[in-house]
């Protein structure tokens, strides 16, 4: 069985009912370096691709278990630039007559 949750509350829901049936649960994330033998995999395979959400709050960068490493690095970079641009003195465009 695969399945690939929207959100952490699909998540939970679908690890509640594997519990209650006693179905095993494998987790993958994005599926790199993952070798599975011919005859398959016994169980519930949850993949997590799909909850990869990355937002900003109260100076924490928040990130779903699906991000992949690459978006949450330029989601930083781009969070950091635009953190010092709001918190940087303004530039003065001034030149004087002498240059």
């Amino acid at each position: 069985m695969f399945c690939q949750p929207q959100n952490t509350e699909e998540c939970a829901k679908i690890l509640q009912l594997a519990n209650r049936t006693n179905v095993r649960v494998w987790i993958l994330g994005l599926g790199s370096n993952v070798l599975v033998a011919d005859n398959g995999i016994k169980g519930l395979v949850i993949s997590t691709k799909k909850m990869n959400g990355i937002r900003y709050s109260d100076g924490n960068i928040i990130t779903g278990s699906g991000a992949a490493l690459a978006q949450v690095s330029l989601f930083f970079a781009w969070k950091s630039c635009t953190a010092r641009i709001k918190n940087s003195p303004p530039v003065s465009r001034e030149v004087s007559e002498e240059q």
